[in-house]
């Protein structure tokens, strides 16, 4: 069964500024409550068709996601598609210039080969941390 989580913050930063940070899966870890560590490589947004590794905290188990970049429409819109040992999903993003800053909105589609029933409970809190982690970093960024 498909389940989704939908976040969305308006961050006080140029599009380009909130794009090149929240596409950077190294820097996931520092806004995402649940990502432990990713790599794609050489920093950046990855390009289409890379892909790269992602480990996340998953109801309190370590779980490696391997993510392929599947769009990069600079600066308005991310998504990879990722599969697991427990599921397989897509993460995007998109961005909308609003007045001064950009409306980020973060849309997980998953499903899981086992049922996660306290996992539903807790994704809309999980999402909220990660838009105001998101808002944070982003806006103390020089130049923001």
């Amino acid at each position: 069964m498909l389940e989704q989580s939908v976040g969305e913050i308006y961050i006080e930063a140029s599009i380009n500024q909130v794009y090149d940070y929240a596409t950077q899966p190294e820097h996931w870890s520092d806004w995402h409550p649940t990502s432990l560590r990713a790599d794609a490589g050489d920093g950046g947004t990855p390009p289409s068709d890379t892909q790269f590794e992602e480990v996340v905290d998953l109801m309190g188990d370590e779980l490696t996601l391997t993510h392929r970049v599947v769009l990069d429409e600079r600066p308005v819109a991310f998504e990879t598609q990722f599969t697991s040992l427990k599921g397989e999903g897509r993460v995007r993003y998109d961005l909308h210039h609003q007045g001064s800053g950009t409306l980020f909105k973060r849309t997980l589609t998953f499903a899981l080969t086992e049922p996660q029933p306290k996992l539903s409970g807790r994704l809309p809190g999980i999402s909220e941390q990660a838009m105001a982690n998101l808002k944070r970093r982003v806006e103390a960024l020089p130049g923001a």
